[in-house]
C-alpha cells in the first residue's frame, strides 16, 4: 500500500476494481489511504476488453474533510437507485 510506503496518507484515484478506506497504526500515528473508483460506463465499446473479467468497476467518490477520509459508493447494482435500468 502506498500510505505504509510514503509514511503518509495517500489517495489514489480511478482505480477500477478496488474501493474504499484502509488505515494502518502505529506507535506515534495513524495514516490512512483510500482508493477511490472509477466513472466509468461498462457499456461502452471502450470497456469491451473487461467484460468477461471476474471483479467487476466500483464507481465512488472520496473526500477529505479536517482530515478524515469518507468514501461513497455509488449505488448503482441491480435493484439499486442509480442502477440503468431505472433510467430508460
Amino acid at each position: 500500500n502506498a500510505s505504509s510506503k510514503m509514511l503518509m496518507p495517500v489517495v489514489m484515484g480511478h482505480i477500477h476494481s478496488a474501493a474504499g478506506v484502509s488505515w494502518r497504526a502505529n506507535p506515534l500515528k495513524r495514516i490512512f489511504s483510500v482508493d477511490v473508483g472509477c466513472g466509468i460506463d461498462v457499456d461502452a465499446w471502450q470497456f469491451a476488453y473487461g467484460r468477461h473479467y471476474k471483479k467487476r468497476p466500483i464507481l465512488s467518490a472520496a473526500v477529505i474533510l479536517d482530515g478524515v477520509p469518507y468514501h461513497e459508493v455509488m449505488r448503482c447494482s441491480r435493484g439499486e437507485p442509480y442502477h440503468k435500468e431505472n433510467f430508460k
